[in-house]
């Protein structure tokens, strides 16, 4: 785990894990406001992790070579993500394939914090390509 501390009149801290995707810029981004004053270092640390920290969904099925082959590859790369498994769970396969509009798993999902449902990335397929976007 990183983080950065700024005490001035309270303390606010942020912790990201190492692996987070855009932990390095957070932190880059962060150490250029230290100075700036409470109020904007505050304003900046809500902009910065709302456009740089994400969270993965990974929809599989127990069955799926390309699912375990995604997630080995997710794990390698030390990329957390949330697995949902569509086998007995309606919300998830009407999601998956009504919202979405996929129909071969695994359907990878990249939602960014703060962004709206019609800003989501996503793929279905084993896609070394893709995942390793994630971490660049």
């Amino acid at each position: 785990m990183r983080q950065i501390t700024y005490t001035r009149t309270d303390t606010l801290t942020v912790t990201v894990p190492d692996h987070t995707t855009g932990s390095d810029a957070l932190f880059d981004d962060l150490a250029g406001y230290e100075d700036a004053g409470q109020a904007t270092w505050h304003a900046c640390v809500r902009d910065v992790i709302s456009d740089d920290l994400v969270h993965v969904r990974v929809f599989t099925t127990a069955q799926c070579q390309a699912c375990r082959m995604t997630k080995r590859m997710l794990d390698d790369r030390r990329i957390a993500y949330s697995e949902e498994d569509v086998t007995d769970n309606d919300e998830a396969r009407e999601y998956v394939a009504d919202t979405l509009g996929h129909r071969q798993l695994p359907v990878v999902v990249i939602e960014r914090a703060g962004r709206d449902d019609d800003e989501l990335i996503h793929w279905s397929g084993h896609r070394p390509d893709r995942i390793a976007q994630i971490t660049r």
